[in-house]
């Protein structure tokens, strides 16, 4: 395969070192001891080239790897995107376990199995509704653990 050459101005590729992190992130970020070396090592080559476009001090050498930096975290909006995400997904996943913990209760497994997709669909929204309801209006202030 050819090398590929683009161009890229300090924005674009401060961008795109955002997205490298971000993907790194998501692909790395709960595993301990066995992260994904492709990409670890494909974050370091990009960042590397951070200097060349002036943005020295959003990476570091550490080893033979090149890591972003705290400045890259606090200048850039990563950690405010990332948070953005880590909320929405949050939020987003309550509801859906919370409904579905409700659904498979209401109904056995074997007959949500033996649904078909639009009928699990249909009898499942309600319990997606209620709680997105709940949510968007109470946040956590109504929900509870209790011990059976």
């Amino acid at each position: 395969m050819k090398n590929m050459n683009f161009e890229l101005d300090k924005e674009e590729f401060e961008n795109l070192m955002k997205l490298v992190y971000w993907g790194n992130w998501m692909a790395n970020a709960n595993k301990l001891n066995d992260k994904i070396d492709q990409y670890e090592s494909l974050k370091s080559k990009i960042f590397a080239k951070a200097q060349e476009v002036g943005l020295d001090e959003y990476v570091e050498k550490i080893g033979d790897t090149v890591q972003e930096t705290e400045k890259f975290r606090e200048k850039t909006d990563v950690n405010k995107i990332h948070d953005e995400y880590d909320e929405d997904t949050f939020w987003g996943e309550l509801v859906d376990r919370l409904a579905m913990k409700e659904f498979t209760e209401k109904y056995s497994k074997q007959k949500i199995e033996d649904m078909s997709m639009k009928e699990r669909i249909e009898k499942s929204e309600e319990f997606f509704e209620k709680y997105e309801q709940e949510i968007r209006n109470n946040g956590l202030d109504n929900i509870t653990v209790s011990k059976k």
